[in-house]
């Protein structure tokens, strides 16, 4: 299927609507692309959208059921720096989610996690200041100071572990979030199916960038079973994604089976099914 088909759908998918740039992944540019929206910014043919676009496609979204894709569960207890990044990612997914629904105690919870995990990753001094002037803005209601500590919060973890050394892990980071924010969204579109709205899921090319960075740190001496594990669902979603677009688009069937291979990813680094009351 020719994205050019749909403009509008061309356009969400440069801002990678819900996904990708939750945390400023790069997406690779589409073929044939004359213009991008001016917050874009274009390295080595792909496209690095800001924060500022981010939101601005996220509001124009509507209004769908975004209290009732939160999920603060129980965090799983590991020390493993391969889950605590890929968790980090998550938990910052899950502000970008609380803030669409203005909810300020899971706002504020996504802080206090953030800092958490930040601790166990060596880098609490760093991701203090953030993680305060998450839970203070959000007690503010101010949701655009919430935005912008979001995104400071997940560049000062990537730039952090970069000094460490432990750049791979920041791409790490990128797929947790990436993760966490196709779940959510899977599960508004099979609340709603259309098969139009559907079509943002189609991102074979970000698949593989992550296939390849997963297989890089495999190759640099991080063959660990999460690796395994997330090449596994990585390989599923890419197999989804490559049978929508021979067959014209994803089937309602389809984006459950999306939703399903990213639960069960994220079963490993993130999602325990142990609630945890927060309003």
């Amino acid at each position: 299927m020719s994205l050019l088909r749909f403009p509008m759908l061309t356009s969400i998918l440069w801002g990678l609507s819900w996904l990708a740039p939750l945390f400023g992944q790069e997406v690779p540019l589409p073929k044939n692309s004359t213009a991008l929206p001016a917050p874009f910014t274009v390295v080595s043919e792909v496209v690095v959208p800001s924060p500022p676009e981010i939101f601005a496609v996220l509001d124009k979204l509507g209004t769908p059921d975004w209290a009732g894709q939160i999920q603060l569960q129980v965090l799983p207890a590991n020390t493993d720096r391969t889950k605590l990044a890929l968790a980090f990612g998550g938990i910052v997914a899950e502000g970008f989610l609380a803030v669409q629904a203005k909810k300020t105690e899971a706002i504020q919870e996504v802080g206090r996690r953030a800092l958490k995990i930040a601790r166990a990753l060596g880098l609490e001094n760093a991701v203090t200041p953030h993680a305060n002037g998450i839970m203070e803005a959000a007690e503010k209601a101010d949701w655009k100071a919430v935005r912008a500590e979001l995104d400071l919060t997940e560049q000062t973890v990537k730039e952090q572990l970069a000094i460490l050394k432990d750049q791979e892990l920041g791409g790490l980071v990128s797929l947790g979030g990436w993760l966490r924010g196709t779940h959510a969204v899977t599960a508004l579109i099979s609340a709603d199916y259309n098969q139009d709205h559907a079509e943002i899921l189609h991102q074979p090319e970000l698949v593989k960038h992550f296939q390849n960075h997963v297989a890089a740190m495999t190759r640099t001496g991080h063959a660990k079973p999460e690796l395994d594990g997330l090449q596994e669902g990585l390989s599923q979603l890419l197999s989804l994604m490559q049978t929508a677009s021979d067959n014209e688009g994803f089937t309602a069937a389809e984006v459950s089976e999306v939703h399903g291979a990213c639960e069960k990813v994220l079963q490993e680094f993130y999602l325990t099914h142990e609630p945890k009351s927060v309003p």
